[in-house]
């Protein structure tokens, strides 16, 4: 079968997958579609066809599918199951002590990973996507805190206590040089995101060191090292699991450099970014607060990795709200030691293209007053909002506030206009308590997203819900939530007049 007869064979596939997940055909013609789908199958290669079967098989039969998939990782090992109910997926998590991972199933949602990054620690969560999506962040996460280890890592850390506690003439059994069929199911997915894998951790994080240290192995190593050899062959899964994590490593870090942030001491690597001074751009490694990747990436710029930190710290921190490009916040990016404010503005935006993120606003605070609160999300909000002071903005920028900041009950039920990521809440505060206004259709956009666009009213500036009331009533609907905060400044300018 020649490249073209494939190629029409897999629009054939994509049409009968998406004619079949949206519902459109009868009875009739669902099982002709299905069987059609098989016999593809059947004509086919099947590494060819692997992330279409995925596709097919997810909206089948979900929970096996995610199962299945998870069992064919990297890190089958470690897993701890699929899961429906959030009560149970915290139970089966936080039940085990050491790190491990596990999925969150949701019909409308899609799927969600939950990896424990280190030993008793909360859990880090990504947002709903489909399997490859949330398996790809989970490597990024592997990537940044190396906290799981593959299968084969697993596998050569018995053999090696085996080979330490037994003699060291072992017997060969005949057995273990039995090669293994590789799994056919998810070949071409372990393969294709083992190689996103590879291709990042040598495009985003470079040692800090300059020179290497090289350790002889003692004589004890060696006889050890060639027992091991001499007594195991790698069937065929271990050789191609071993050729998926090669460069997969953990990245290594100048021990010589470690930045002192509060009571922690934080690693760094460097960025490989292409503008020069961004080479001199590293990332904090946070491993004993690993709960603020969630919500910041922290960056440090050195002239020098051996610069001193006291001066590194005295300078300005610069914290900017980081977006992906429907403009939805995606995390904060917490700068140090840049040298001024034109350089910040660089460096964030430098390292946010590597992602296709944006910057939408960036601000200025010093270290002190921020020390304290850059292990909390809610904290850090605070401080970006009341303390730090603006440097730059985006045209038409509304500021972002935490979801768990608000009651996002509308009180006052009138029709909205249809929203965007870009559209912003209008909201009331009063006492102690941020409340809806207009934004029950933004809110709707997604359920995964940590922060939203606000406007943020307040009573004691002279708004009411008297006065909402009465100028909602006197709009028509539906009604845009630029158009409503125009019209309450307009109506409370006229109330001051007169």
């Amino acid at each position: 079968m020649n490249t073209l007869e494939k190629s029409l064979l897999i629009k054939e596939l994509h049409d009968l997958i998406d004619a079949l997940t949206h519902k459109r055909l009868s009875l009739y013609e669902t099982a002709k579609a299905k069987a059609r789908i098989k016999e593809i199958f059947m004509l086919c290669d099947k590494p060819i066809f692997q992330k279409q079967l995925l596709t097919f098989k997810a909206s089948q039969n979900p929970i096996q599918t995610a199962v299945t998939f998870a069992e064919q990782s990297l890190y089958a090992q470690s897993f701890r199951g699929v899961f429906t109910q959030l009560e149970a997926l915290e139970t089966a998590l936080y039940q085990q002590p050491e790190a491990g991972w596990a999925i969150l199933y949701q019909p409308r949602a899609g799927w969600q990973i939950w990896l424990i990054p280190a030993a008793d620690r909360t859990a880090l969560l990504s947002e709903f996507q489909d399997l490859e999506q949330v398996y790809r962040w989970m490597l990024e996460q592997q990537q940044q805190y190396h906290c799981l280890q593959t299968d084969a890592e697993l596998k050569q850390a018995a053999v090696l206590e085996a080979a330490q506690t037994q003699p060291v003439f072992a017997t060969v059994d005949p057995e273990e040089n039995k090669a293994v069929d590789s799994p056919i199911q998810f070949e071409f997915i372990t393969d294709h995101i083992a190689t996103e894998e590879v291709a990042s951790s040598d495009t985003q994080v470079v040692d800090v060191a300059k020179d290497e240290l090289t350790i002889e192995p003692t004589a004890d190593q060696t006889i050890i090292s060639n027992a091991i050899l001499n007594t195991t062959q790698p069937d065929a899964t271990t050789i191609d699991t071993a050729q998926m994590t090669a460069g997969t490593q953990k990245p290594s870090v100048n021990p010589a450099y470690n930045l002192l942030l509060s009571q922690y001491s934080c690693p760094i690597s460097a960025l490989n970014l292409s503008q020069n001074e961004s080479a001199q751009l590293y990332r904090v490694f946070l491993p004993e607060a690993p709960e603020v990747t969630q919500y910041a990436d922290v960056l440090v710029h050195l002239s020098d990795p051996e610069e001193d930190q006291q001066q590194v710290l005295a300078r300005a921190v610069y914290l900017a709200e980081q977006t992906n490009t429907q403009g939805r916040f995606i995390k904060y990016v917490v700068l140090l030691g840049a040298l001024d404010q034109m350089q910040a503005i660089r460096l964030t935006q430098n390292f946010c293209q590597q992602f296709e993120h944006e910057i939408a606003a960036i601000r200025e605070i010093s270290w002190e007053k921020l020390q304290e609160h850059l292990f909390d999300f809610d904290q850090l909000f605070q401080c970006y909002s009341h303390d730090a002071q603006i440097v730059w903005q985006q045209e038409h920028y509304f500021p972002f506030i935490p979801i768990q900041h608000i009651q996002t009950t509308k009180f006052i039920q009138f029709e909205e206009s249809e929203a965007q990521s870009h559209t912003p809440l209008i909201l009331l505060k009063e006492r102690q308590k941020i409340r809806v206004i207009h934004g029950q259709k933004r809110l709707q956009l997604s359920r995964t997203e940590q922060a939203v666009p606000h406007i943020l009213l307040d009573r004691q500036q002279g708004i009411s819900w008297q006065m909402i009331q009465k100028v909602i009533s006197q709009l028509q609907q539906p009604i845009d939530a630029l158009q409503l905060c125009q019209a309450l400044q307009m109506y409370q300018e006229k109330e001051v007049s007169a």
